[in-house]
């Protein structure tokens, strides 16, 4: 288990409502990473290509 945190730039054309990144999520629990960078690595792309420049 790991904690995160996602942060999206206010000027973003779209934004991530929390319920569905929690879906989103909850998805990848079935998923198997080889290490941590993998999952957050997936995690950014997937994220980035939705909503633009994340920080994490």
């Amino acid at each position: 288990m790991r904690v995160g945190r996602y942060s999206v730039l206010a000027k973003s054309s779209n934004i991530i409502e929390s319920k569905s990144f929690k879906s989103y999520l909850n998805a990848l629990d079935n998923c198997h990473f080889s290490c941590g960078e993998y999952t957050r690595g997936t995690i950014t792309i997937d994220t980035m290509s939705v909503a633009g420049q994340i920080w994490l």
